[in-house]
């Protein structure tokens, strides 16, 4: 492994070939960060092949990484405007990364969405029922007076509160004669019922309804089914995405331009660089794309890092036990006297 042994604090270790492995692809994209289509269009494509392949072990198909989140601003606002899904389920809490995602407090508008179409099968399959309390509050909480019988919704939302409420006691099922009751008439009812998403977005208050923009161009683009199942594009920092694997990768080369200062003037934080990219490149298991850089400040010789991993599969050969201790607490020791030397510098 040549690129990353540039390392000169780095541990030995010894690696061998694995005759079986498939070979993979390293290919330099002209995508960088602040233009990034020609990834985004490769990256649907993949997600179609994918879909096709319709594999019995579902796995990631695509990773998009930058070495720091603003890198990602257009690539995401792009993946947006051409309704695909994405996430990162290595950082769920950051929305950005995950905009169809369920939330810690609240509900998000891919998740009315979702609770509408409840009774849909080609969206929930096996799932499907007809809606329930709970359902029922999600959909309706945005919804303007016009979709509902004059003096309805205050009831509607009392009995929703009651049937919720642990302590009010067990209220019955929801019934298809309580929703008609309340919807101002069958022909809401009916498109509600058979999940038309943009006739129920059409009747939701105006100031509610930018917030359906993105799951609704999602739902346009790949069904209402696409708001229910994980995405198939993860978007993200090389560090979140640790331990991850996907079959295709794209890595935007650049790097911040405090760290490629630090990197100029400190051999330490020019290891940590290679690192980094050393784990972007290595969490592909079929190919990996490299975009190219959007400024001035980025890693050189990467396309020939990713060609010494990807072209030749390394595993680390087995370790006498006894070994692997000792080498994990050499490892412990040194990590410790840096600790060390930082706090007496400090």
């Amino acid at each position: 492994m040549q690129w990353i042994s540039q390392n000169v604090d780095r541990e030995p270790i010894e690696y061998e070939s694995l005759p079986d492995a498939p070979r993979g692809q390293v290919i330099a994209e002209g995508a960088s960060f602040l233009n990034p289509s020609g990834f985004v269009h490769e990256a649907i494509e993949r997600v179609e092949e994918y879909r096709d392949e319709n594999p019995e072990e579902p796995r990631i198909p695509v990773m998009i990484l930058a070495t720091c989140g603003y890198m990602l601003k257009d690539t995401i606002k792009m993946l947006r405007k051409k309704g695909m899904p994405f996430c990162n389920p290595y950082r769920p809490n950051r929305r950005d990364w995950n905009p169809l995602g369920a939330l810690e407090r609240g509900v998000t508008s891919a998740e009315r969405l979702t609770a509408l179409a409840r009774t849909d099968f080609t969206v929930w399959g096996k799932k499907s029922r007809f809606w329930n309390w709970s359902d029922l509050k999600k959909w309706t909480m945005p919804l303007g007076k016009e979709a509902f019988k004059k003096g309805a919704r205050k009831h509607m939302d009392a009995m929703i509160a009651r049937a919720l409420d642990e302590e009010a006691g067990v209220l019955p099922p929801l019934e298809p004669r309580h929703v008609k009751a309340w919807l101002k008439d069958d022909e809401v009812y009916d498109r509600f019922l058979g999940a038309d998403y943009q006739y129920y977005i059409s009747l939701c208050q105006q100031s509610k309804q930018k917030a359906f923009a993105y799951p609704a161009s999602v739902a346009d683009a790949n069904g209402l089914a696409a708001l229910v199942e994980q995405p198939l594009i993860v978007v993200g920092t090389v560090h979140s995405v640790k331990g991850g694997e996907a079959d295709h990768v794209y890595v935007y080369p650049d790097i911040a331009r405090s760290m490629h200062e630090e990197a100029l003037k400190n051999p330490e934080r020019l290891n940590e660089c290679r690192r980094l990219f050393y784990v972007a490149i290595t969490r592909c298991s079929k190919s990996v794309r490299i975009g190219s850089k959007a400024s001035a400040y980025g890693m050189g010789s990467l396309k020939q890092m990713a060609a010494d991993i990807m072209l030749n599969r390394y595993e680390r050969k087995k370790e006498d036990p006894l070994e692997r201790v000792r080498r994990e607490v050499k490892e412990r020791a040194v990590e410790r006297q840096k600790k060390g030397a930082e706090s007496q510098d400090g």
